[in-house]
């Protein structure tokens, strides 16, 4: 397991409810307020090449930190 994980792992869990009741919040001010998102912007698509590029970048990063990992042993 990552360091990094022990650290956000339990800020996930305590911000969750958080974003939770934000969102709740919004929808019930955009109801209030009598506005509605249009179709486009409920779903947030991305490409195959941003796909590609997520992937190959985190692929990247990856092999850097194992590398970085094993020459600090």
């Amino acid at each position: 397991m990552l360091a990094s994980s022990y650290v956000l792992t339990p800020l996930l869990v305590i911000c969750y409810p958080v974003v939770w009741f934000v969102n709740l919040f919004v929808r019930g001010l955009l109801v209030l307020l009598r506005l509605k998102p249009q179709q486009g912007e409920l779903q947030q698509k991305i490409s195959s090449e941003e796909r590609r590029t997520l992937v190959l970048e985190g692929a990247f990063h990856s092999k850097q930190t194992s590398e970085h990992t094993a020459e600090s042993v």
